[in-house]
């Protein structure tokens, strides 16, 4: 990273970013060629290791890339803000973001799909929501296993 001075090098730090994002950015490369789309994610975070949850309709171009297993690159961001400058070249933003890599898995078993689907509820509305194995089955639902993640804030 060139500004290292901006760098968020904590699991901690990383972990209350994303806690703030709504949106995650996911990049994939297909047979049609490259491919970005954001979405609505939720998240688990255990020790060090963090999965995402994406959910889905049953069909599509990104689905069928999911389902290949493919890999992909995210990035969320928030506390995004102007910030004037005294010339054209002096603006700038403040932010936090966080970037990474990590490989696609399509969740197939009922339980599973409902817990993701409740983690995806938490995550977008900061409340508990039930999902039951039959409310789950109505949707395609994918977990990221991040393999890196990285983080820089200006604030």
């Amino acid at each position: 990273m060139r500004r290292s001075d901006r760098e968020l090098r904590s699991w901690e730090e990383k972990m209350a970013v994303l806690a703030r994002c709504r949106i995650l950015r996911v990049a994939l490369c297909d047979d049609e060629g490259l491919y970005l789309v954001p979405l609505s994610f939720g998240y688990r975070a255990e020790g060090n290791r963090l999965t995402l949850y994406l959910h889905s309709a049953q069909a599509g171009r990104k689905v069928d890339a999911f389902r290949r297993g493919c890999s992909v690159a995210f990035e969320t961001d928030c506390d995004v803000a102007l910030r004037p400058g005294a010339t054209p070249c002096s603006y700038s933003c403040t932010y936090k973001s966080l970037t990474g890599t990590g490989v696609v898995s399509e969740l197939t078993d009922s339980g599973e799909k409902a817990a993701a689907l409740e983690e995806i509820l938490r995550c977008q509305t900061g409340q508990t929501h039930t999902v039951t194995e039959a409310m789950a089955q109505s949707a395609a639902v994918f977990a990221i296993t991040v393999t890196a993640l990285s983080g820089k804030a200006r604030l």
